[in-house]
């Protein structure tokens, strides 16, 4: 791995606030702890899991699906978002998301 990914999940991994990187794809490369305390994950059950099929409300799979991909085609991804994840026990939470490329 590139010594400034593995530096950037260090400084990530340690912050009080969530952190989550998804490959292109829309498949999870790393989640930090605070992000895993909150849902009630380990890394080695989400790691390479498809974000939408294990986060997002059944209802808005497939919608947030198509827009991800939409925007990494065209590379117009929003800086900010406000959207609703389930947790492990299926509770579902709000979470505002800010996106780095």
């Amino acid at each position: 791995m590139e010594r400034g990914l593995i530096m950037f999940k260090n400084v990530i991994d340690g912050m009080p606030m969530s952190g989550v990187m998804l490959d292109k794809s829309g498949l999870i490369e790393f989640c930090n702890n605070h992000f895993l305390d909150l849902t009630d994950w380990s890394h080695d059950d989400i790691h390479g899991k498809c974000w939408f099929e294990t986060f997002m409300p059944e209802g808005k799979r497939a919608e947030g699906k198509k827009e991800y991909h939409e925007a990494i085609k065209s590379g117009t991804m929003r800086n900010r978002f406000e959207s609703s994840i389930i947790t492990r026990a299926g509770k579902e939470i709000n979470i505002l998301g800010y996106l780095l490329d």
